[in-house]
């Protein structure tokens, strides 16, 4: 029976070649971009999973609050609050400090130098609550002296080849560390990725701060008791914080939280200063939603050109009733044509994703493969026919109830109900086509404002040399070199650029004694030029005032707002304070200039309050404006330079507009993605409304001849053909329209600066 039912099946196929290329095609594609979201989402979940207490880690981050401000979260806590947790909570088993920066490190081994960007100070206990596991080494006494150093296996192999890495010493920023202990290396799948860890006491000035309030340095993670409800006990934490802080005379304006290890990943893409490995989870969602709306209007497509061919097959079901056909035989007999379809466009999904994962993967950043193993496929073959049983169900039961009587003798079988059926389908398919259409419109548009918007400085051209080896005499002679023997425009030294490092303190009102939490830049008298930035009252820093490397500041239009300084006019003259990191000393000035409002890290984030100062003790980067007709000579001159007055640092350098687009990363994926799946979106569907037009155009083929003879000319017919699927259509967009405002509304509220939907909708006016 089932042999007779496949041939039948497989007859039909040949027999309607049309209907079967658009089904099969349709279905392939929509079930391969199935498959390949499917592999892309599943790898993004595997993230954290490989711990085996997972389920009791947790990562501290804070609530920022100032007046006049939004909200800000930061994953850099304070270092006392581990200590508060190991002492006043039970439920806590241990806790682990990492301070990490998104510099990049000097390492040398031997005469060999190294630039290694995956190093931190941390808390030997950070191995175990992570699960980090130890190839070489005692874990009892890992990371507790002071100048030791863990390292991974890939680095020792690297440093130190098949010998032995442990009892090893190397220079880490020009200091000496013994190498202790060797662990394997992080798994792909893990958010933190470190190369090396160094001891807490390696540095001289940790204890002082250990117990600081104020500064927000540490990635804190926190292991409790199984069983432990972290809602209470992140309750109770905040409450003990509130208690021991309403003791300080100046308002305090953190407030910590609890997040789960397993959220890290997908969850902490509104986190400031989180320079751990991260997704997105709203791109997950995004691309579940993509893959669901294919399948659905290809499956829409099976139905509507199903039901539409039905008439053909009207006389075949009434034969096969008269000579005895049960209609569950029948149910049965276009069920497994139905499967079939599915089936061969599932052969032919996978020899597509097959294709495209290379292309898939280096779209992404992963090494993405097929899942080839027995569960996989069950699954994938299970889904399948799950979707042919599906889409197959509706034509199937109207095509077994003809009745053979009416069939046989040509009688007309009312269609009122299935044509009805056939354009609410349409409807549904093409309000899913435009929401998805349009959804990457706004995204790919939004993507574009990430790129292209003018940040309050040119960032184009904008090189950024790491100068760690350099001495404060060396400064200026470096910066004169280079800008004589290379015609770079401008250069500027500096600790505190957009999109790469900076610091954040406190400074202080010295007319109110307020103390102003603000981002704070250390720059030099060229800084502002260099950048292409805008002074918007007063004036910037110049060699001709000899005070303003002592006594000046300059704020940005945030911080005036915000310190409640009125106008920038106004603002010239305040009286400021800071003290200085060296903590010996305290700078008292005056604010001598405001510039314009200029972005420092991504666009989800405000621009917040602003800082700057002369301070040359703190130096770090050397910016050079390139001149773009000669940056590949004027970069080779450079490191000359640098090679020559500076032989024991290794040349590194970026750039300053990469670094912002690193920042995207998730969004230019998504904005990729997106566009790839609405191309497929419009192929399949206009694949369906093709076979629908064609069908009918056939069915009307004596009509259109008659109107013809009687002098219609071809874009009357032409009109009168496709006047419903425009009504469609229009119904479609009128429906589709509130949805996807309030799923773009939703979507673009993660960004502080974004477009107006009504802008990237505008080409559908």
């Amino acid at each position: 029976m089932i042999k007779n039912y496949l041939l039948i099946a497989f007859r039909n196929l040949i027999k309607y070649k049309s209907f079967s290329s658009i089904n099969i095609i349709g279905m392939g594609i929509s079930l391969a971009t199935f498959i390949l979201i499917s592999i892309f989402v599943m790898d993004e979940l595997k993230y954290d999973r490989y711990h085996p207490d997972g389920d009791q880690v947790f990562r501290l981050y804070a609530q920022m609050s100032s007046p006049g401000s939004a909200d800000r979260y930061t994953t850099m806590v304070q270092p006392i609050l581990a200590t508060k947790l190991n002492e006043e909570f039970p439920e806590v088993e241990k806790t682990a400090r990492v301070m990490g920066t998104i510099t990049e490190k000097q390492v040398q081994v031997d005469d060999k130098l190294f630039n290694e960007t995956r190093g931190a100070y941390g808390e030997g206990e950070l191995f175990d609550i992570l699960a980090i596991s130890l190839l070489e080494g005692n874990p009892n006494d890992i990371l507790k002296k002071a100048n030791t150093v863990a390292i991974s296996q890939s680095l020792a192999y690297k440093y130190f080849g098949k010998l032995n890495a442990i009892g090893q010493t190397i220079k880490i920023e020009n200091a000496d560390c013994e190498v202790t202990h060797v662990f394997y290396d992080f798994p792909d799948h893990s958010h933190a990725q470190f190369d090396f860890l160094i001891s807490f006491s390696s540095l001289p000035w940790m204890e002082e701060r250990i117990d600081s309030w104020t500064w927000h340095q540490m990635y804190t993670y926190v292991k409790v008791s199984q069983g432990t409800v972290v809602q209470q006990i992140e309750s109770k934490f905040q409450e003990y914080i509130k208690q021991e802080t309403d003791k300080f005379q100046e308002p305090f304006n953190s407030k910590p939280f609890f997040q789960s290890l397993n959220d890290i990943y997908l969850g902490s893409s509104h986190f400031e200063y989180d320079h751990a490995k991260l997704g997105n989870k709203d791109t997950i969602y995004i691309l579940i939603g993509a893959a669901i709306m294919i399948l659905l209007i290809s499956s829409f497509n099976f139905v509507n050109l199903s039901t539409a061919r039905a008439v053909k097959r009207m006389q075949e079901v009434g034969v096969r009733k008269v000579i005895g056909a049960q209609t569950s035989q029948l149910k049965t007999q276009f069920l497994l044509e139905s499967c079939l379809f599915v089936f061969i466009g599932f052969v032919f999904a996978l020899g597509l994703s097959y294709l495209s994962l290379p292309f898939l993967s280096d779209l992404t950043d992963k090494n993405l493969s097929l899942p080839v193993n027995i569960k996989s496929m069950f699954l994938f073959i299970g889904f399948g026919m799950f979707l042919g049983i599906i889409s197959g169900s509706y034509p199937a039961f109207m095509l077994s109830s003809f009745k053979p009587v009416s069939v046989i003798s040509g009688a007309t079988q009312a269609k009122g109900g299935h044509s009805f059926f056939r354009q609410s389908l349409v409807v549904f398919q093409l309000v899913l086509s435009f929401i998805l259409i349009i959804g990457a419109w706004v995204v790919i548009d939004q993507n574009n404002l990430l790129s292209n918007k003018h940040l309050g400085f040119n960032k184009e051209t904008l090189m950024v040399v790491y100068g760690r080896g350099v001495q404060s005499n060396q400064l200026e002679p470096i910066k004169n070199e280079v800008l004589n023997k290379t015609e770079a425009k401008n250069a500027t030294w500096g600790y505190g650029l957009p999109g790469d490092i900076f610091a954040t303190d406190r400074v202080v009102d010295a007319e109110t004694g307020e103390q102003l939490s603000t981002k704070l830049f250390m720059v030099d008298h060229d800084y502002i030029k260099t950048m292409g930035m805008e002074i918007v009252a007063g004036r910037d820093f110049s060699r001709d005032f000899g005070t303003d490397p002592a006594k000046a500041f300059i704020v940005n239009e945030t911080a005036v707002i915000n310190f409640g300084l009125g106008s920038p006019e106004e603002a010239l003259g305040r009286r400021l304070s800071w003290d200085r990191w060296n903590g010996d000393s305290t700078k008292h000035g005056e604010i001598v200039g405001v510039v314009r409002d200029f972005h420092t890290g991504s666009l989800k984030e405000k621009i917040t309050p602003l800082v700057m100062q002369i301070e040359p003790n703190v130096f770090y980067t050397l910016t050079i404006k390139l001149d773009p007709e000669k940056s590949e000579n004027q970069i080779s001159s450079i490191e000359s330079i640098f090679r020559e007055q500076v032989p024991n640092m290794l040349f590194s350098y970026s750039f300053i507009d990469q670094n912002f687009e690193k920042m995207y990363m998730s969004e230019q994926k998504l904005s990729k993605l997106l566009g790839l799946f609405a191309g497929l979106t419009i192929l399949v569907a206009c694949m369906g409304l093709f076979g629908l037009v064609e069908y009918h155009v056939h069915q009307r083929a004596k009509e259109i001849s008659i109107r013809k003879i009687f002098g219609a000319d071809t874009g009357s017919i032409l009109l009168k053909l496709t006047k419903q699927y425009f009504i469609l259509i229009l119904v479609s967009f009128v429906l589709a329209t509130p949805l996807i405002w309030f799923v773009a509304n939703k979507w673009l509220q993660n960004f502080a600066y974004h477009v107006e939907i009504r802008a990237s909708c505008s080409i559908l006016n």
